[in-house]
């Protein structure tokens, strides 16, 4: 006895694998355990943090963003000097 509509084509096994290959050969893959301490110190690098909370942000931009939303007690504009000099190093 067939199914009923549409057959299927691809096995859910054979479609994951696609995507995975797709993934290695666009050099996104994340490198598991062993590309964990490399993810790490590329985030390190450009990553600066909060003098407050310790919490690593990217850019100036979401430092501020950063300010506004989790320190609003304290103004950016009269610390954001500082970090504009520790972004630009």
């Amino acid at each position: 006895m067939g199914r009923k509509g549409k057959t299927q084509k691809h096995t859910a096994k054979e479609i994951a694998g696609k995507h995975k290959a797709a993934k290695h050969k666009a050099g996104a893959a994340g490198g598991g355990n062993e590309g964990a301490e490399k993810r790490k110190i590329a985030c390190t690098k450009i990553s600066k943090p909060c003098e407050i909370c310790k919490v690593l942000l990217p850019s100036l931009k979401s430092m501020e963003i950063h300010y506004e939303s989790k320190h609003s007690k304290i103004n950016f504009n009269d610390i954001k000097k500082k970090y504009e000099e520790l972004f630009n190093q």
